[in-house]
């Protein structure tokens, strides 16, 4: 639904980062079926594995959230 509120949550040097997503559908291109985020790693991000969460809540007040898999090896990372 176009008017899903969503929204990513990053856990960065222990500190909690609320980003909203958007929706990228639109009339011209209805086959945009995807959310977009963005967030610049700023120079002093501490390196290492990148924690997020996704939630979303839609027109009718229902919550749903995500977690990526516990797996090191397919976590987002911060490198040098």
């Amino acid at each position: 639904d176009r008017a899903t509120e969503m929204g990513v949550h990053l856990t960065v040097g222990g500190k909690t980062i609320d980003l909203p997503m958007r929706d990228r559908q639109n009339d011209r291109q209805p086959e945009r079926e995807f959310w977009i985020a963005k967030w610049t790693v700023p120079d002093d991000a501490p390196t290492g594995i990148l924690r997020y969460t996704v939630t979303a809540k839609d027109p009718q007040g229902r919550m749903g959230e995500y977690k990526p898999f516990d797996v090191e090896p397919s976590q987002l990372r911060i490198v040098e």
